[in-house]
C-alpha cells in the first residue's frame, strides 16, 4: 500500500501536470512567442536581409558553428523576410489557440529556432529558455483544455440534435485522466537547472557584499527608464536588499520545483513569487524574452486542487444567465453545443425561444427570433444583440478578460451590425454548412450520436507515444551533456566528451544550456562602441548608433546614460569589437557604406570612418557618475581627410586597461 501511494504521489508531482495548467502555459507562452515575432518585425532591415548588418552570405561563408541552420538563410530580401516572419506569426497563433497542435507545435519549435539562429551571437539566455521550453512541451498535451482542438474533439465525440440534450452536462465533461510522461519530468528538470545554476554561479564579491543590483543597473546598454530611476533614487540599502531577496527567491524556486514535501503549497507560492520577481527584472532591464519565458514556466505548476479551488471561487462570483436560442436554426443549435462545452462553471442555462413561459417580461418571441436574448437571473437585466454576446462571455471561464471589448463603442456597434447580418441569414448559412434549416420536434429527435474512432487510431497513438519517448530520451541525453560541459558548477567527474550527434541535437536548434546571468559577478564596467564617420560634405555622423541607440551621435569617453538598445544591438555592441567577430567586419563596413541609401541623401555618402570601443567604470555605491576607463580604435576605413578632427575633444586614445 505504501509503495502504491508513493508511486501515485511521484507520478502526480513529477510525471504529469494538470491539463488546465498546460493550457495556461500554452496561451501565455504562445503570446510570448507572438511578441518575439513583433520584435523581429521592427528589426528586419538590420538583421534579416542581405542589406543589413549580418547578411546571409557572410554567415554561410563563416558559420558561427559546425552545426547551424535557419530557414531565413534562404530569404535574402526584405519582402522575403517579412513573409517568413509572417508565417511564423501564423504558426504561433495556431499554437496559442491550440489548433492542429500536433502539427503546429513542432512547426512552432522549428520557426522559433530559425528566428534565433538567423542572428547567431545575438541570442541571450532568454532565447535559450524559449527554445528549450518549446522543445520539452512537445511531449506534453498542451491542447487538452482551453483549445480549439479540444472543442473540435468534444463536438465530434458526441453530436446533440436538440437543446434539451444539452441539459445533462456530465456527458460533456473533459477527460480527467492524467497523462503520465517523462516529458513532465524533463520540463521540471529544465526549470530546476536554470535556477540551480543561476544561484550556484553567483559566487562573486558583488553578490556577497550586496552591490550586484547597483552595478547591474549601471549597464546602460540594458537599463530601462525604471532602472535608471531606481539607481538614482533608491537608497543603497534597498538595492542591497533586492540582491539578497533575489538569491532567496531563486533558491526557493529550486526547492519548490524539486521538493517532495509541501509540494502543493511550495509550487503555489512559486507560481506567484517568481513571476513577480521576473516582472521586476523586465521593467528595469531589457533582457530579451528571458523574464517573460521563465514567467511562463511557472504556469505549469498549479495542481488539480488549485484549479478546483479557483473554479469554486469563480463560480460563486459569476452570475447566472439564461440564454434564449432559436431552436429552429441549425447554426444557433451548433452555437448552443459550443457554449455548453465552454461553460465549465455551469452558469449558462440554454433554453429554446419556443418556451414562452420562460421569456422575461417585455421580451417578445419575435425579438428572440431576430437575435440572441440573455437574461441575468441574479439581477433580472435583459440584453440582446452585441451586449448579449458580452453577457455570455462574462459567464465563461476567463471570458471577462475580453467581454468588455464587446460592450464599448465602436466595437459594440460593429458586433451588433455583424450579428444582425448573420442572424438575418442564419437559415441560409445553416443550409450551406449542412446543419439543417429547421429543427426537429423534441419527441422526434434522435438520441445523441457518439463517435467511435477506428481501432487503428489507438495503435497509432501508442506508436506515436513510444517514438516520442525515444526522441525525448535522445534530447535529454544531448542536453545533459551540454549542461555538464558549459556550467562551471558541474564537477569535472560528471563531464564527458559528447558525441557528434549529441552536439548536433543541441546546436542546430540552439539549445545551449549555460545558465549564469550576471554571474559569477555583476559587471563593474560598462562598454559600447561608436562610429565616427565623415560624410562627403564634412559632417560627423554615427550610422550605427542612429539605429541602435537613443542618442543619434553619442560620441563620448563614457557610456551615455540610457542607450535604449534592444537585445540584438546590446549583444552586437558587446561582441562585435572582439576578435572572434572579425569575420563579420566586412559586412559591417559595407553596411556603413550604404548609409546614403538608407537616408536617401546623396550628401550622406561616407568617405571615412573610425570605430571606437569605450569602457567606463560604473560608479560605486553612493555615486552616480561613471569614470572613463579606456578607449580603443578597433576599425578604420577609407582615406582619412586632411582636415579630419575627431568628433570628441579627447581624441587621444586612453590606455587600454583590458
Amino acid at each position: 500500500m505504501a509503495n502504491t501511494l508513493f508511486d501515485k504521489e511521484f507520478k502526480e508531482r513529477y510525471l504529469s501536470f494538470d491539463p488546465r495548467s498546460l493550457a495556461l502555459f500554452r496561451v501565455c507562452f504562445g503570446i510570448t512567442a507572438l511578441f518575439e515575432v513583433r520584435r523581429r518585425f521592427g528589426v528586419i532591415e538590420h538583421w534579416y536581409v542581405n542589406d543589413g548588418i549580418m547578411p546571409n552570405h557572410t554567415l554561410l561563408w563563416r558559420p558561427p558553428s559546425d552545426h547551424f541552420y535557419s530557414f531565413f538563410l534562404s530569404l535574402s530580401s526584405y519582402e522575403g523576410a517579412v513573409i517568413g516572419i509572417a508565417l511564423c506569426a501564423v504558426v504561433f497563433t495556431f499554437f496559442t489557440l491550440g489548433l492542429f497542435q500536433r502539427v503546429t507545435h513542432p512547426l512552432a519549435f522549428f520557426c522559433m529556432c530559425s528566428l534565433n539562429a538567423r542572428i547567431p551571437g545575438l541570442e541571450n539566455g532568454g532565447n535559450m529558455v524559449v527554445n528549450t521550453l518549446m522543445l520539452w512541451t512537445m511531449f506534453l498535451p498542451l491542447a487538452e483544455r482551453f483549445s480549439i482542438d479540444s472543442l473540435r474533439r468534444s463536438m465530434r465525440a458526441r453530436t446533440e440534435h436538440a437543446l434539451v440534450q444539452l441539459e445533462d452536462r456530465s456527458a460533456l465533461e473533459p477527460n480527467r485522466k492524467r497523462f503520465i510522461t517523462a516529458g513532465a519530468l524533463a520540463m521540471l528538470a529544465q526549470g530546476f537547472v536554470i535556477y540551480y545554476f543561476n544561484v550556484a554561479h553567483k559566487t562573486g564579491p558583488t553578490w556577497i557584499d550586496g552591490t550586484a543590483v547597483h552595478y547591474t543597473l549601471h549597464q546602460d546598454r540594458l537599463v530601462l527608464p525604471l532602472g535608471v530611476w531606481m539607481r538614482e533614487n533608491l537608497p543603497f540599502a534597498v538595492l542591497k536588499g533586492l540582491v539578497y531577496s533575489t538569491i532567496v527567491v531563486e533558491c526557493f524556486a529550486v526547492f519548490a520545483i524539486a521538493t517532495p514535501f509541501f509540494s502543493r503549497w511550495a509550487r503555489l507560492i512559486a507560481f506567484f513569487a517568481l513571476p513577480a520577481l521576473h516582472f521586476g527584472f523586465a521593467m528595469a532591464l531589457d533582457l530579451g524574452p528571458f523574464s517573460w519565458a521563465v514567467m511562463c514556466f511557472f504556469t505549469v505548476l498549479p495542481r488539480e486542487e488549485d484549479w478546483e479551488a479557483l473554479k469554486r471561487f469563480a463560480t460563486a462570483r459569476t452570475q447566472r444567465r439564461r440564454v434564449f436560442i432559436d431552436s429552429d436554426c441549425g447554426i444557433c443549435t451548433q452555437t448552443a453545443r459550443l457554449l455548453a462545452r465552454m461553460d465549465r462553471l455551469g452558469r449558462l442555462e440554454l433554453v429554446s425561444n419556443q418556451d414562452e413561459s420562460l421569456l422575461p417580461e417585455g421580451v417578445s418571441q419575435q425579438l428572440t427570433q431576430n437575435t440572441i436574448v440573455v437574461q441575468n437571473l441574479d439581477t433580472g437585466a435583459v440584453a440582446s444583440y452585441g451586449p448579449a454576446c458580452a453577457q455570455v462571455l462574462k459567464a465563461l471561464p476567463f471570458g471577462f478578460l475580453i467581454a468588455w471589448l464587446a460592450s464599448i463603442p465602436p466595437i459594440s456597434w460593429i458586433i451588433t451590425a455583424t450579428y444582425k447580418r448573420v442572424a438575418n441569414n442564419r437559415h441560409l448559412i445553416s443550409g450551406w454548412l449542412g446543419w439543417g434549416v429547421c429543427g426537429v420536434k423534441t419527441a422526434e429527435t434522435p438520441e445523441p450520436t457518439t463517435y467511435v474512432a477506428p481501432a487503428f487510431h489507438a495503435s497509432l497513438a501508442r506508436c506515436r507515444f513510444r517514438v516520442g519517448q525515444v526522441i525525448l530520451a535522445l534530447m535529454v541525453f544531448a542536453n545533459a551533456g551540454e549542461l555538464a560541459r558549459v556550467n562551471a558548477a558541474v564537477p569535472q567527474r560528471f563531464k564527458w566528451k559528447e558525441p557528434t550527434w549529441s552536439r548536433m541535437l543541441v546546436e542546430y536548434p540552439r539549445l545551449l544550456q549555460g545558465w549564469r546571468m550576471f554571474a559569477p559577478d555583476a559587471p563593474l564596467e560598462d562598454e559600447y562602441f561608436y562610429v565616427d564617420a565623415v560624410t562627403q560634405d564634412g559632417r560627423h555622423v554615427d550610422p550605427y548608433n542612429e539605429v541602435a541607440s537613443n542618442d543619434p551621435a553619442p560620441f563620448s569617453d563614457t557610456v551615455p546614460t540610457l542607450l535604449g538598445q534592444d537585445q540584438y544591438f546590446t549583444s552586437y555592441t558587446l561582441f562585435f569589437p572582439q576578435r572572434h567577430f572579425g569575420a563579420y567586419r566586412t559586412a559591417f563596413r559595407e553596411w556603413i557604406e550604404r548609409y546614403q541609401d538608407r537616408t536617401g541623401n546623396p550628401n550622406d555618402r561616407i568617405v571615412y570612418f573610425e570605430a571606437w570601443e569605450i569602457w567606463d567604470s560604473s560608479p560605486p555605491p553612493g555615486q552616480t557618475q561613471p569614470t572613463p576607463k579606456s578607449k580603443k580604435k578597433f576599425m578604420v576605413w577609407g582615406k582619412r581627410p586632411r582636415d579630419f578632427v575627431p568628433a570628441t575633444e579627447a581624441d587621444a586614445v586612453l590606455r587600454d586597461s583590458r
